[in-house]
């Protein structure tokens, strides 16, 4: 990662191994630590590796990059957006690979969402809890697994994209484990007062003709 360019007041640039840019109000290089703290309005961006995968955009109130010890942190305020994705939450951890080209796991905490997930039947639509700990593929970008944790119960919840709407299952603990794609679920466990509601049948064309006479 080079060392930052600009004053503490002024918007410095840092880019990290091609692949990663940053930029922020202020930043600061620690040296003893190999650390690079952007102090405020912290915006990053990811370029894709191949012409199919999409552009990671990342914006944080600041950011605390550990390069020795292959972290970045996110504080007051998370946004990543890629392609149709978005996550969102209140500070988040990204915990990287030795090389620190990717991304193992990120921890996302308080008022933590995700959407745009997948589409097709059977695919995760969103995500919804205090706390979101999600687990990448070998790509740093395919998901793995989800795991959902709030303080209360009904207040973790996800749904699933379903024939004639969406599926909601909500609990108070929520695991998901994801199939190649990253998007289809092949695995749920939902813990303290789980429920789950499905979209309400279509009715015939006749059905509903019948109902206004």
């Amino acid at each position: 990662m080079a060392r930052p360019r600009g004053s503490s007041g002024a918007r410095a640039r840092v880019v990290h191994e091609g692949a990663h840019v940053g930029s922020s109000v202020g930043m600061t290089y620690d040296k003893g630590r190999d650390a690079i703290t952007m102090l405020d309005k912290a915006v990053m961006s990811v370029a894709p590796e191949t012409p199919e995968d999409p552009r990671v955009d990342i914006t944080s109130g600041s950011a605390y990059f550990a390069r020795a010890d292959h972290y970045v942190r996110y504080e007051r305020g998370f946004t990543l957006v890629s392609g149709g994705r978005t996550l969102s939450s209140a500070l988040a951890t990204a915990y990287l690979t030795e090389d620190s080209a990717r991304v193992e796991t990120l921890e996302m905490r308080g008022q933590s969402r995700i959407t745009g997930v997948g589409t097709g039947a059977g695919a995760l639509r969103s995500m919804d809890a205090d706390d979101i700990n999600l687990e990448f593929a070998g790509d740093g970008r395919t998901l793995a697994s989800a795991t959902l944790a709030s303080a209360k119960p009904g207040q973790a919840s996800l749904e699933l994209a379903a024939d004639g709407g969406a599926r909601r299952i909500v609990g108070q603990w929520i695991d998901v484990r994801f199939g190649q794609d990253g998007s289809t679920v092949s695995g749920l466990t939902c813990a303290s007062r789980c429920r789950s509601r499905s979209p309400a049948p279509r009715q015939s064309r006749r059905g509903r003709s019948r109902r206004r006479r």
